[in-house]
């Protein structure tokens, strides 16, 4: 019910159509920069970032995230038969036919949350593969490396965001009034008795 009531007549809307632009993979001129564009938003939310946007990344990182996904649907599929990849990236698949259709915004982050548990699920299979071809000795430092490669340059972004922040609110401390982003609460000086 909520579907005819609320998003149907919201999937119509002119307003975010236009918006979405960008999201949809319709066969039309800049295809490719579309699919640049919704690329970050749906493999990499699920790993780096707080997971409601396109964290900051570098194209290194993007295809690290996208070879492991690929070589993960692979050792699913070796292991438990090809049907497993049907069930990995047919939902992936479908939200992208729907895309073409102008139905639904693809690698919008937050309209990519189905597919949070597909990814983990083929990240597993990525690391199982690594785990059964590394050495016990090469394990822990190849794991450390990979996260380095994948997450460093996000984990970078993400610092010099909170500097900002911290810069942004260096006047309110200045003034006396309590920082939005602490959550102890006001201080108040103790009077003596």
């Amino acid at each position: 019910m909520p579907y005819f009531t609320i998003y149907r007549p919201a999937a119509g809307s002119p307003e975010l159509l236009g918006a979405w632009r960008a999201a949809f993979l319709t066969l039309e001129p800049g295809l490719g920069n579309r699919i640049r564009l919704a690329m970050p938003g749906l493999l990499l939310p699920t790993f780096v970032g707080i997971g409601s946007d396109a964290p900051a990344h570098g194209v290194a990182t993007l295809w690290l995230v996208a070879a492991l996904l690929a070589v993960g649907a692979i050792e699913a599929a070796r292991r438990h038969g090809a049907w497993v990849l049907g069930l990995l990236a047919g939902p992936i698949a479908l939200a992208a036919i729907t895309s073409s259709l102008r139905r639904y915004p693809f690698g919008v982050p937050r309209h990519m949350t189905f597919a949070a548990p597909i990814l983990v699920l083929m990240m597993a299979g990525a690391v199982a593969w690594l785990h059964a071809r590394f050495p016990a000795r090469v394990r822990g430092p190849a794991l450390a490396l990979l996260l380095l490669l994948a997450a460093g340059p996000a984990a970078r972004d993400d610092l010099a965001g909170v500097r900002r922040v911290a810069v942004l609110h260096a006047p309110l401390r200045a003034l006396g009034q309590a920082d939005p982003l602490d959550d102890r609460g006001p201080r108040r000086h103790a009077r003596p008795l």
